[in-house]
């Protein structure tokens, strides 16, 4: 499961399953809302997210492309749209 949490009160939480292209992981969350909004102008309708995660006592925001059923289809969106540093992510 991937949420896109923001870190206002009112925070969105999108539940997500299959597979992700995760392109980047940010320490400040303004960072990865930059990401958001550009890979969002260019996602052709796949939902874009940001997951944010903690390790010990830092915290992480990941923006990742959702929406694929399977490993192979975020792989070839991920050649097709030229994301080579992306990786493709299981949700869980």
């Amino acid at each position: 499961m991937i949420t896109d949490n923001a870190p206002a009160k009112s925070a969105k939480t999108t539940v997500i399953s299959g597979f992700a292209v995760q392109l980047g992981s940010f320490k400040n969350y303004d960072g990865a809302t930059k990401v958001k909004n550009s890979a969002t102008a260019q996602s052709g309708g796949k939902e874009v997210v940001i997951q944010t995660v903690e390790f010990g006592s830092e915290k992480l925001h990941r923006v990742m492309i959702a929406g694929f059923g399977s490993k192979e289809e975020a792989l070839r969106y991920k050649k097709s749209q030229g994301f080579d540093d992306a990786v493709v992510v299981k949700a869980s």
